[in-house]
C-alpha cells in the first residue's frame, strides 16, 4: 500500500480566556491507501480535533500535513472545499442527515455538490442504498427511518463519490450494540471492497480491535520526542 496521508509535528491549542490549552502536541502519524485505522484515547485527548484538522475544517498551529504527497500548507480555501467534496467522506455519531430530504436525496446531494452528473449521481445513490438494504426506503425521510437505517444512509452518503478517505467520528456511538456491530460490518465490507482508507474514532475497544491498526493518540504525540520514530 502507498502512503495516502502524513501528519508531521502537528500542534494545536485553543484559547480559554487568557490561558492557552494544548490539545495536540507534536503529533506524528500516517495512513496508507485502503487502510482501516482506529484512533483511540481518553475524552478530551484531541480525537475529534485531529479529524477536523485532517479534513481542513480546522488548522493546526504548526506542523505539516501531506495528502498523496501534496503539502496542504499552501492550499487555499477553494482547494480545501474541493478536497472535502471529492476526497473525503464523513460519518458522524449523529448522522447529520437533512430532515426535509429523503434518504435518496440526502445521498444524491453529495454527488451534486461534488460535481457528479445528476443522472449518474442518482444511479450511484440508488445502487449504494440498495446495497445497504434500503432499496425500499429510498423515499423515506430521516424521521421515518430507524437509527440504524439513518446511519446506513450516512454511510452511503460518505461513500457515494468514492472518496480516498473516510473520517468516521463515533459512527456507532448512538446505536445499540447489536445494531452498531451490523453497521460496522457494512462499513468494513464496503471500505475493503472499494479500497478506501478509513480513520475511525471510537471508544469501543471491540471495533478498534477489528481495524488494521490502532493509533494511540497519546503515543502518537510522544513518538517524535521519546523514540525518534515518525510513524505510529
Amino acid at each position: 500500500m502507498s502512503e495516502l496521508l502524513s501528519l508531521r509535528d502537528i500542534t494545536k491549542s485553543y484559547q480559554c480566556g487568557h490561558k492557552s490549552v494544548p490539545v495536540l502536541q507534536s503529533l506524528h502519524m500516517s495512513l496508507q491507501a485502503g487502510e482501516l485505522a482506529s484512533v483511540v484515547g481518553p475524552s478530551g485527548s484531541g480525537k475529534t480535533t485531529l479529524l477536523n484538522i485532517i479534513g481542513g475544517m480546522d488548522q493546526p498551529d504548526s506542523g505539516n500535513i501531506t495528502f498523496r504527497g501534496q503539502d496542504t500548507r499552501n492550499w487555499r480555501a477553494t482547494h480545501w472545499d474541493r478536497f472535502r467534496q471529492k476526497e473525503i467522506g464523513y460519518i458522524f455519531q449523529f448522522n447529520q442527515l437533512l430532515g426535509e430530504f429523503t434518504a435518496l436525496e440526502n445521498v444524491w446531494l453529495k454527488c451534486l455538490i461534488a460535481g457528479v452528473n445528476s443522472d449518474d449521481g442518482r444511479t450511484r445513490a440508488m445502487t449504494l442504498l440498495d446495497r445497504l438494504g434500503l432499496g425500499q426506503r429510498l423515499h423515506h425521510r430521516p424521521n421515518q427511518l430507524s437509527g440504524g437505517e439513518q446511519q446506513r444512509v450516512a454511510i452511503a452518503r460518505a461513500l457515494v463519490v468514492e472518496p480516498a478517505l473516510i473520517l468516521a467520528d463515533e459512527p456507532t456511538g448512538n446505536l445499540d450494540a447489536a445494531t452498531g456491530d451490523r453497521i460496522f460490518d457494512l462499513l468494513c465490507e464496503l471500505q475493503s471492497e472499494r479500497q478506501i482508507a478509513c480513520l475511525l474514532v471510537t471508544h469501543n475497544p471491540g471495533l478498534s480491535q477489528r481495524c488494521d491498526r490502532i493509533i494511540q493518540l497519546e503515543e502518537a504525540q510522544n513518538t517524535a520526542t521519546k523514540q525518534g520514530d515518525t510513524d505510529v
